[in-house]
């Protein structure tokens, strides 16, 4: 009897039917669902790993399975369920917020003041079952959600280190905003790397006018494989940490003309051997061209390329040309 009264798992389980059972716990559409255990098990198996995981768990595993159920039962049928402390609650909870149903979501944290701290850390203590360790907030964050991000704010629940990188990264701009002036939160030079990669310019922006965390060579190098000219632009104009070979190589890999063109008047870090390679291998005619007429014909291991990869069009194209060695800058 000392054991069950000195485990707070149990006597959560006690404690939750006191109100009698609720035959509703039995029309939840999954196994797993049922019981603490089960649920246990089935977080257990993604507790290691990342927010992304954890996002496509919800939309797979719980949201998609509950789609049919809320439509049933609806906002009745969450009370009931959190009226009787059903493991599944801190679970739906989740749900909500990834998908964005924030009237649901508030339902159920002022369904009854205990519920106002949603972090699992915090429900388990409260006597919730969950293994589930990570922020409420950094979910919030990445869906754009500020209105979750607000509340969760307001009520205590603290991100994880990286929630201004994950702003950054989906391009919220309204959210890293509020977190920003909140005085709380450090992001890292990774911030500004993936807003680059992702073409967020005002993000961009906005680290490089209000944060000191500045960035690094990937901003650049990332921004350029993926064209986002206005960005590379931006950071060659504003920034210091430059790029590597790999945005000249990566822009023309991709077809990016304009960032290539950009790249070589005013960068120097390029190789343009490779940069023509990538090209020629991808079947980027226009990109060859404007290349080659830079340096006046084209080194034999581009037309290697070309050939390797079945770029007819390229490979006439180079026929034509002088075979150089030096592709350096002119």
């Amino acid at each position: 009897m000392q054991r069950v009264l000195t485990s707070r798992d149990l006597m959560a389980t006690i404690f939750a039917y006191q109100a009698g059972y609720d035959g509703l716990c039995q029309t939840l559409p999954a196994r797993w669902m049922t019981s603490a255990a089960s649920i246990e098990a089935t977080l257990g198996a993604t507790t290691g790993s990342g927010i992304r995981d954890f996002l496509g768990f919800i939309d797979t595993s719980v949201h998609a399975l509950m789609r049919a159920w809320h439509a049933r039962y609806g906002p009745r049928g969450l009370l009931r369920l959190a009226a009787c402390r059903h493991p599944i609650v801190p679970i739906l909870l989740d749900e909500a917020l990834a998908t964005g149903h924030y009237d649901r979501w508030l339902l159920l944290v002022t369904a009854q003041p205990t519920f106002l701290p949603i972090s699992h850390v915090t429900w388990h203590d409260a006597g919730f079952a969950s293994t589930w360790r990570r922020s409420t907030l950094d979910v919030a964050v990445v869906r754009g959600s500020l209105p979750f991000v607000r509340f969760l704010h307001l009520h205590g629940v603290v991100g994880s280190w990286w929630v201004l990188d994950w702003a950054a990264e989906h391009g919220h701009l309204d959210i890293l905003r509020y977190l920003h002036a909140t005085g709380r939160y450090f992001c890292t030079p990774r911030a500004m790397d993936l807003a680059a990669h992702n073409g967020h310019l005002e993000v961009v922006k906005f680290l490089h006018y209000c944060r000191r965390e500045g960035g690094s060579t990937w901003a650049i190098d990332w921004a350029a494989k993926n064209g986002h000219l206005h960005i590379v632009e931006f950071l060659h104009r504003k920034r210091d940490e430059g790029c590597t070979a790999d945005a000249l190589t990566g822009a023309a890999a991709n077809g990016h003309l304009a960032v290539v063109q950009f790249l070589y008047a005013y960068r120097h870090e390029g190789d343009v051997t490779a940069a023509l390679e990538a090209a020629a291998s991808r079947g980027h005619l226009h990109v060859v061209q404007f290349l080659c007429d830079c340096v006046g014909g084209a080194p034999r291991s581009v037309r290697q390329q070309a050939r390797a990869h079945h770029q007819w069009a390229v490979l006439t194209y180079l026929g034509h040309l002088r075979e150089v060695r030096d592709c350096s800058y002119a």
